[in-house]
């Protein structure tokens, strides 16, 4: 049972019998209706693996033949299952016979890597790339059916020759090759056959331009499985099992780039709803559909129109024992790898989630036990933790940051917390924090202890808690940095409303080269100081103390909008800040934007308003970036005095660099003593979408009413509530 495998044949070949019998998952699916089936979920649960085993049992030995494989193959794929539960009963044996071996089966998948443009430039990933990625996808299905086009070829020349017979009178004579000189100039001189009219030859031009990665437009990009599908089942003469993993792969990578979420959407929608038809309206060259992924993504539509949509997730109890390990699987497997003194601590490192009425454990995580020995977050290991940190740490309601508190808090062996989740989760959903909780079940960072349907609000309430010791060390570790960054930050905000100017320069150019990638300020245009106005923001948003400190971006006031209006409601202090960027590193270039953008504060009055007369208004602050470099001045100084601060190249850097690098990480760690708050700002920021909330002690946060002084511009109210 290797962890890394995820071909049924080889899992079951090279198992040495540790292997996990699962195949009267295909029964049920030969028993299930013919509506479109959509099953989730989290990664690495044996999707693929289960999906690998239904195609190995139902493609047609023909199709085998027909991708080249061998005889040998063929032979293995034929006895694959003669040991299986699906053969060990007469009557599962006896229906096994009949659908075994016996249909064409399209299985594809779109766990694609991404446009990988996003390195240049994180805020506009390239939508051409994504979709050549897409597209490449398809030609590679078409390619794995070459004996297709094959056919249609043989096809289209006897067609092409009956007809010629048919024209010149002599059938027997063009059948046999036997034509005359005389008969072979009468046809090149003046008969004429288009094969162009043939359907065959505009269905083999349709396969080559979709097998060489270039449909002739969307349409018929969209047309491409269920066009395949219509070959397979003309050629087999039987309908088509069409398989497709991972479904959602690129949905969920790009969810914050509304954009691409909305080409994606469209482009899925078109593949999937050409083929995907619920009962009724089925077409007759398709068995049976089937899906996989980790969500389903309801709000991006791509399944629009299907409404018999047949939904399989981490709350219903079809299928429940499928995916992952019963306590019993894992007894068998612990013992016939020689491991069974270890199910105690297997169980606290793998247990605890909830599937149905199932209690699973992790496969992904058991297997590599199984192979290294070692209890280890194996499964959390393989995850892209920045979702799950944003996800933690980023919202804006109170109730759900005590409830995240109060899970975190109470771990593995204590008491559950009620929240309400839905089966259908859109990504676009995870911009409102109520909808974290569906994530985090779906994804298999909270479990479900028990569950009820509540039809007043459309929404099960669940019982959840973090499921075992492997997910509890990412909730350790996010929270451990984060109160690293968040101590960091707190001494950057003290230099400022302390007046160490000097050392808030550090503090903030620190911030830049410690955790951005310096492809993030590289390409020109305004795009890239919108860049520095949302990060910097994203920053100093990081700072716990609700009741202090308050960020006003893009704030209306005097005769313009200050960038950022920085607010301590405890001593009644605000600075305004200006920000620029530069397009020359020099440092009269650095000093001369730090200038203008002091110099713009002054003359547009920021802070000169009758709403802020309760408050002391400091010197204006101008920061002009250029890369990771900045320069920062202060209303009053002196050009001389201007503060630069650089980020090390690398031919600064000497044979002391670990010894640097020593320091500046101490410089990270919580200072003892030093107060670190354990709740959010009072602020929300997206960089995607630049309203503000103002958190008060509901759990709703409205944004600024949009007034008469122009777009964005809030109504005239003080800093503080």
């Amino acid at each position: 049972m290797p962890g890394n495998i995820g071909d049924f044949k080889e899992l079951v070949k090279n198992s040495n019998g540790l292997f996990v019998d699962k195949s009267l998952f295909i029964q049920e699916i030969i028993d299930s209706q013919t509506d479109p089936l959509l099953i989730t979920r989290p990664r690495r649960w044996g999707k693929t693996i289960n999906m690998n085993m239904l195609f190995y049992f139902f493609v047609h030995g023909e199709q085998l033949i027909g991708m080249g494989k061998s005889t040998e193959f063929i032979k293995q794929c034929n006895d694959l299952f003669a040991e299986l539960n699906i053969f060990k009963t007469n009557a599962n044996s006896e229906l096994a016979k009949i659908y075994m071996r016996q249909y064409p089966v399209i299985f594809t998948s779109f766990a694609l890597s991404g446009d990988d443009s996003s390195k240049d430039d994180i805020t506009k990933p390239d939508w051409i790339k994504i979709k050549g990625l897409i597209v490449g996808r398809i030609a590679e299905l078409f390619s794995d059916f070459n004996y297709i086009a094959q056919n249609l070829k043989d096809r289209i020349d006897n067609k092409f020759y009956e007809d010629l017979a048919k024209k010149i009178g002599k059938e027997e004579e063009v059948l046999n090759c036997k034509l005359s000189d005389i008969d072979k100039k009468k046809i090149r001189d003046e008969i004429v056959i288009n094969k162009e009219n043939y359907q065959e030859q505009q269905e083999l031009e349709k396969f080559y331009r979709l097998s060489r990665g270039k449909p002739e437009d969307d349409a018929e990009l969209s047309d491409s499985i269920n066009f395949l599908a219509q070959l397979l089942c003309k050629f087999h003469n039987k309908p088509v099992y069409i398989l497709v993993d991972e479904y959602d792969s690129l949905i969920n990578k790009y969810f914050d780039h509304q954009e691409i979420l909305n080409e994606l959407t469209k482009t899925f929608s078109g593949i999937f709803s050409a083929f995907a038809k619920p009962v009724g309206m089925m077409n007759d060259h398709i068995q049976k559909v089937m899906f996989t992924g980790i969500l389903r993504v309801a709000k991006a539509n791509i399944f629009s129109g299907l409404n018999n949509l047949q939904e399989c997730t981490v709350l219903d109890e079809r299928f429940s024992k499928y995916y992952g390990f019963t306590p019993d699987e894992l007894g068998v497997l612990l013992k016939k790898a020689n491991k069974i003194e270890s199910i105690k601590e297997v169980e606290d490192w793998y247990n605890g989630y909830k599937m149905g009425a199932e209690t699973i454990y992790n496969p992904w995580s058991v297997m590599q036990f199984i192979n290294t020995g070692k209890l280890f977050p194996h499964w959390v290991d393989t995850a892209n933790r920045e979702i799950i940190k944003d996800i933690v740490l980023n919202n804006k309601g109170h109730a759900i940051n005590k409830l995240l508190r109060d899970i975190i808090k109470n771990g593995i062996d204590g008491a559950t917390v009620s929240v309400n989740a839905k089966k259908s989760v859109s990504v676009e959903d995870l911009k409102n924090p109520k909808s974290i909780w569906s994530f985090l079940i779906h994804t298999g960072y909270l479990t479900v202890t028990a569950f009820k349907f509540d039809e007043e609000f459309g929404a099960f309430n669940c019982d959840v808690k973090i499921p075992n010791v492997e997910v509890k060390t990412i909730y350790n570790s996010i929270i451990r940095d984060w109160l690293q960054e968040v101590a960091a930050i707190q001494r950057a905000i003290t230099n400022l409303f302390d007046k160490n100017y000097e050392a808030f320069a550090d503090n903030l150019q620190q911030m830049l080269e410690k955790r951005y990638d310096s492809a993030l300020f590289a390409r020109g245009g305004n795009s890239v100081e919108e860049v520095y106005h949302s990060l910097l923001l994203a920053e100093l948003n990081k700072d716990t103390s609700v009741e202090r400190y308050a960020l006003l971006p893009e704030e209306c006031t005097g005769d313009g909008r200050a960038d950022i209006l920085f607010v301590d409601k405890t001593n009644k202090i605000f600075i305004p800040i200006e920000l620029k960027r530069t397009t020359s590193g020099t440092d009269c270039s650095l000093k001369k934007g730090a200038e203008e953008a002091v110099n713009q504060a002054i003359d547009e009055r920021y802070g000169d308003d009758e709403k802020y007369k309760l408050y002391t208004k400091r010197p204006a602050v101008g920061i002009n970036f250029h890369g990771m470099d900045i320069a920062l001045m202060v209303e009053g100084m002196e050009e001389k005095d201007i503060i630069v601060r650089k980020m090390k190249r690398k031919h600064d850097i000497s044979n002391a660099v670990s010894v640097k690098k020593s320091k500046a990480e101490k410089k990270d760690s919580p200072v003892p003593g030093e107060p670190v708050a354990s709740q959010h700002t009072g602020l929300y920021f997206s960089p995607q979408k630049t309203d503000v909330y103002d958190i008060d002690d509901s759990d709703e946060a409205k944004p600024e009413a949009t007034s008469s002084r122009g777009p964005g511009c809030a109504t005239p109210s003080p800093p503080v509530s």
